[in-house]
């Protein structure tokens, strides 16, 4: 079984493994670009959130600076959530 496998089934894995890191790195761009965004770039921040998470609903608002590791892609957000960064981290 591969590191990759693994992973998706919850069970101990190497965290440096190539085939891992790919997408992790993907993700922390993608959220350093986040963070880098002015409160008024509402459209950009937008498009962002729905590359990251798995769902985002109307009226959603992540506050920055957001964290994710390995990105939010099992995350779920329904309408109206506001997310607060010092309340959430997502790993």
């Amino acid at each position: 079984m591969n590191n990759v496998e693994r992973k998706s089934m919850g069970l101990p894995y190497c965290y440096d493994d190539p085939a891992l890191l790919g997408d992790q790195h993907i993700y922390q761009n993608k959220m350093c670009e986040y963070n880098q965004t002015l409160p008024t770039e509402v459209e950009k921040r937008q498009q962002l959130l729905r590359e990251v998470f798995a769902e985002i609903g109307e009226g959603c608002t992540v506050e920055t600076p957001l964290n994710a590791n390995w990105g939010c892609r099992h995350v779920h957000l329904g309408r109206g959530i506001y997310i607060n960064p010092e309340l959430f981290t997502a790993t």
